[in-house]
């Protein structure tokens, strides 16, 4: 059974959750397997899990980020 490399792509999102901000990034890769479609794997970022508290330096930095 092989194993093929779909292409990656950039990925940023960032997201309140109950537990926290989570940013999102870095380069996801999909991989899949001959007997599966690319669909039934996700590709998986990095990602980041900040407690609320941090959410005001948070925006400061995104906002300084983005200019």
């Amino acid at each position: 059974r092989g194993v093929k490399r779909l292409g990656h792509r950039e990925v940023f999102k960032i997201e309140e959750t109950e537990k926290g901000i989570r940013i999102c990034g870095g380069t996801a890769i999909k991989y899949y397997f001959d007997d599966k479609k690319p669909e039934e794997l996700p590709a998986i970022p990095a990602c980041f899990l900040f407690p609320k508290e941090f959410l005001p330096e948070l925006k400061a930095i995104i906002q300084e980020t983005l200019g």
